[in-house]
């Protein structure tokens, strides 16, 4: 059996590479049951993730991840991912759970931005400045190249040494004290927090704007606002992200939006099922809670990778 690290993982990745292959493998035929979720509502509070998938051919895998948001010393996502043989089910590898959610995460997002909009985005402005904020400035900045990147967490000292690092690797990075006072002027905004209540706002965002929403993933929770629903153009990496983030949830419960206002999924996405409309404008939100096909994809791609080498 195969143990890939997350150093092995970090080496291999190539978040380019990776986007253009998930796009064809979301066109073949995956099977997704819908993943168990344990809320572990007793100090210290976290979530479990149970997450299977398997395809027609050669592989399938599961993923078990944990979610501490308050862990101060150990990291706050914890898994790890078993890649193991569709024709005789033996287990062919093991990974590193947390670094494959984080990119396989990102790049997720990265795609679907770029299957969406056809407009050139310059600038991103990246909320939250936690693990997942520099694999979502990597992987959109591969796929947009953009001109300027500003990051902004609650901690700004800790969006600074963020911003620094990204800089000595050559992104255009750099930490902002007050996102309110830049918001209204980028083309793409990521959002990533363990935040409970909105963190964007739809009064606060220019006419058109690309919002990409990572971090709810529970039904009470949320990113953003009830205005920056409204009227937009919506997209999701799996239809479940309706019922399962608050992001969705709570307009569609407060009749702000409703089920149709959800256009496709990734999937659709990629296999051109959907295709949006090149002269799209004003609002585009894109929500992401994860999903199995994608942990799979990652794993898949990893494996045929470092095994070859």
């Amino acid at each position: 059996m195969l143990q890939v690290t997350s150093s092995q993982i970090n080496l291999h990745f190539n978040y380019l590479e990776f986007a253009k292959y998930l796009q064809k493998f979301y066109c073949q035929s995956v099977t997704t049951p819908y993943r168990s979720h344990f809320d572990l509502d007793v100090d210290p509070k976290g979530t479990m993730l149970i997450m299977p998938c398997w395809s027609n051919e050669k592989y399938m895998g599961i993923k078990v991840v944990n979610v501490f948001p308050d862990n101060k010393v150990a990291k706050t996502i914890n898994g790890v991912y078993i890649l193991m043989s569709r024709t005789t089910g033996e287990i062919i590898a093991q990974f590193d759970g947390s670094v494959l959610t984080s990119k396989r995460t990102a790049v997720v997002s990265a795609l679907a931005a770029k299957l969406i909009t056809h407009r050139r985005m310059n600038t991103m402005l990246m909320i939250g400045s936690g693990k997942m904020s520099s694999e979502l400035i990597k992987a959109h900045h591969h796929l947009q190249n953009f001109e300027s990147i500003h990051i902004w967490g609650r901690n700004f000292d800790k969006a600074k040494t963020k911003a620094s690092l990204l800089q000595s690797h050559g992104y255009p990075v750099s930490a902002i004290i007050n996102k309110n006072e830049i918001i209204a002027n980028v083309d793409l905004i990521s959002v990533a927090t363990h935040s409970k209540n909105a963190v964007v706002f739809g009064k606060a965002i220019k006419e058109e704007v690309y919002v990409d929403l990572v971090g709810s993933y529970k039904p009470n929770n949320r990113e953003a606002d009830d205005a920056l629903l409204l009227n937009a153009k919506i997209f999701v990496d799996s239809y479940n992200a309706i019922n399962e983030s608050g992001d969705l949830k709570i307009p569609i419960e407060n009749g702000i939006i409703n089920r149709n206002d959800v256009l496709a999924d990734i999937i659709e996405l990629s296999n051109g099922s959907f295709v949006p409309n090149k002269s799209f404008n004003g609002k585009i939100i894109f929500k992401s809670v994860g999903f199995a096909a994608s942990d799979l994809a990652c794993a898949i791609y990893l494996f045929e990778k470092i095994g070859s080498d």
